[in-house]
């Protein structure tokens, strides 16, 4: 989403027109869910991608036309009758398309800057988009932006009939909704902050680990205290990899919150408990360290001596990675990623 958006503000400031598909609404078998956006240009370029297709060429080619008649336009799709032989498959399902005209003005500029700077500080936020019709019947659009139940973006007040609920749903919201209220429609995006991972030691694994993590969207840093371990070709972009001088103190300046993750794999014992100590203090969603059971208890007896509790060690997941017999480097990190997917999708982090 970071990235996304970037792109549609440094295409505003240049003072282009827009066009911003959206999937609004999705039923059975689709190739991309609620809330997929895509960015149609003036000159047929697109950024982003509503999953290919015939679905993705009309939305296209409906994007295009709106360049010429501005203002909103919703779309039904269904997708079970797509042609094979032009390279499409049957998804099955139906998907409502929201295509709103982007004008490079101050308010539609100040909305997208808002976004940016709320994901660059790493806070949570919601982007209302009121659909209703004016006097002349046209499809119109309204966007306010929420951070921590305060709306922080948008030249008008939302109406007062749905005040209440539409806050609650923006703040409480998971997952986009479109939502009804009166005459007019109401598509509530949470907007995701991105979901950092960072993974200590720089080994074979974690090698692994990184290539993984950034094909699923987790924004991936590898620490360690080799310089020679952290290079291009082990670590490409866009994982980042920092060099430490040694791992004593090596979360004072990565500022941890509660959305992190942060995954051990060491090349010893020492080490890892050095850091596991240290991710004990911070906020983080996760925290998982590779090892036995006979390190684990090692290691969790050598803590218990130094003060921590029960509550404390909980916390921590090890051995990291679900059950799935992973033997070689590649399907441990499978098995560790798995995790992680699995606790992303259940933690309420955005």
């Amino acid at each position: 989403m970071q990235s996304f958006t970037e792109s549609i503000v440094c295409l505003l400031q240049r003072g282009e027109n827009l066009v911003m598909a959206t999937i609004i609404n999705s039923r059975g078998s689709t190739p991309r869910g609620t809330g997929t956006q895509m960015i149609i240009r003036q000159d047929g370029s697109i950024v982003g991608s509503i999953g290919g297709g015939l679905l993705e060429a009309d939305v296209h080619q409906k994007g295009l036309d709106l360049f010429k008649t501005r203002g909103v336009i919703i779309q039904n799709f269904n997708l079970k009758h797509d042609d094979l032989t032009v390279g499409t498959m049957i998804c099955g399902g139906t998907v409502e398309v929201m295509l709103e005209h982007l004008a490079p003005d101050q308010e539609t500029l100040e909305i997208f800057l808002e976004i940016k700077k709320q994901l660059e500080e790493r806070k949570r936020c919601s982007l209302l988009t009121q659909i209703s019709r004016d006097s002349a019947g046209n499809k119109t659009m309204t966007k306010w932006l929420m951070v921590d139940g305060r709306i922080v973006g948008g030249n008008s007040p939302l109406p007062d009939i749905s005040n209440k609920s539409l806050k609650e749903s923006m703040i409480n919201s998971r997952y986009p909704a479109l939502t009804h209220a009166s005459e007019s429609k109401y598509f509530i995006q949470p907007i995701s902050v991105p979901i950092r991972l960072f993974v200590f030691g720089a080994g074979h694994i974690s090698k692994q680990i990184a290539g993984l993590a950034t094909k699923v969207g987790f924004q991936t840093a590898v620490i360690d205290d080799r310089k020679d371990f952290l290079t291009p070709e082990r670590f490409p972009n866009p994982t980042e990899t920092r060099f430490i001088s040694n791992f004593a103190d090596c979360l004072s300046h990565l500022n941890i919150g509660k959305d992190d993750y942060l995954v051990i794999v060491t090349r010893g014992h020492l080490h890892d408990k050095i850091v596991l100590e240290q991710c004990l203090r911070t906020e983080a969603v996760f925290i998982g360290m590779i090892g036995s059971r006979r390190k684990r208890d090692k290691i969790y007896g050598l803590l218990k001596e130094e003060g921590l509790s029960e509550n404390d060690l909980a916390k921590i997941h090890c051995p990291i990675g679900l059950p799935i017999g992973a033997d070689t480097p590649e399907e441990i990190a499978i098995s560790i990623l798995a995790e992680l997917i699995k606790t992303r999708s259940t933690s309420g982090a955005l």
